[in-house]
Formats: structure tokens, sequence, C-alpha cells
């Protein structure tokens, strides 16, 4: 029976001591979370500015690189550009002639039988 005294003792006895201390340092708690969130918003000013360093000097050094890019790109589109030319002047000399005779064919081969309609069409009148 002693025992179990003891233990609800002791259990109220840590509550109160945890109280008391709650209640006793409460404004030091208040200046700690203070002294955390200035020092957590100072390391993330730190850890931005590096990350800004990083991208200017990857930009810097990435610079000749993308120089040399542009360079490339503007042959390739003069390239591209005779390329297009090229295959305009083709499309004109030989493809359009080809089509064109197509075409003819076509239109003969339709006019025949046109004719052989109207000539079976006027045999059975």
């Amino acid at each position: 029976m002693v025992q179990k005294f003891v233990g609800i003792g002791l259990s109220l006895s840590i509550l109160i001591a945890i109280g008391a201390l709650f209640a006793i340092t409460q404004p030091a708690l208040s200046t700690i979370r203070d002294i955390v969130i200035i020092i957590w918003g100072g390391f993330g000013t730190l850890v931005l500015i590096v990350i800004l360093l990083i991208v200017v000097a990857i930009y810097i050094k990435l610079g000749p690189v993308f120089e040399a890019l542009y360079k490339s790109l503007d042959t390739m589109q003069g390239t591209l550009g005779t390329i297009q030319r090229t295959v305009i002047l083709a499309s004109d000399i030989v493809i359009r002639p080809v089509i064109r005779g197509t075409s003819l064919l076509v239109g003969i081969r339709q006019g025949l039988r046109v004719t052989k309609r109207l000539l079976k069409w006027k045999r059975n009148l």
C-alpha cells in the first residue's frame, strides 16, 4: 500500500517540477525561439547567396559554350536556307514537269473514257 502512495507522490512531484520549470523558463523559451528564428533566417540567406554565386559561376563558365552554340545555329540556319532554295529549284525543274505530264496523261485517259461512253451510248440509241 505504501508503494502505491510513493508512486503517486513521485508522479505528482515530477508533474509539479515540470510545471514549475515551464513557468519559470517561459520568458527564456521565447528568447530561445527568437534566437533560433534569427539563426535560421541568417542560414537561409547564406544558402540563397551561395546558390546565387553558383548560378553566376556556371553562367560565366558556360558563356563561351553558348556563344559557340549560337554561332553553330546561325551557320545551320544558313545551310538550311541553302537546302530550302535547292529543294525549291529542284521542284521547279524536275517535279513540276513530271506532274504536268502525268496530269496530261490522266486527262487524255479520262477524255478517252468519256468518248468511249458516248460512242457506246450513241450505239444503244
